[in-house]
């Protein structure tokens, strides 16, 4: 399956909840020390529900023609196929960034996740072009 196949993990309506708590400004972030238990604990699944909201925040801006949540969708109200094109690269980024990240490095996660997620994201636009 090549990458461009790669089908958006997240359902429209959970975009559309976090393009509305992004659009109204609230901050997102799980607390540090839940971050940390969760990763000690191997609970990566509280880890990446709890950070889909970041994979959302930074496919955005690399989506053409969408420079803010009000414009991910389309004129029929669905959420643009770019968009979700770009959350599913995201979602890898997010993925890889569990794996890795280690909190003993002083490091907040979403700091952390936010580097792998864009990466993905840039690699997967440049692989679909």
């Amino acid at each position: 399956m090549k990458k461009a196949d790669v089908p958006c993990p997240i359902p429209d309506k959970d975009i559309a909840l976090w393009l509305q708590a992004l659009a109204s400004g609230k901050n997102l972030e799980p607390e540090r020390t839940l971050a940390i238990t969760w990763k000690k604990e191997g609970k990566s699944k509280q880890l990446v529900d709890s950070h889909l909201w970041l994979v959302v925040a930074k496919a955005l801006p690399f989506t053409r023609g969408i420079s803010k949540a009000e414009d991910a969708y389309d004129r029929e109200g669905n959420i643009e196929f770019s968009f979700k094109q770009r959350i599913a690269d995201g979602y890898q980024g997010l993925q890889v960034a569990i794996q890795k990240w280690d909190p003993d490095k002083g490091f907040k996660f979403g700091t952390y996740a936010t580097w792998w997620i864009q990466q993905a994201i840039h690699k997967g636009k440049k692989d679909t072009k």
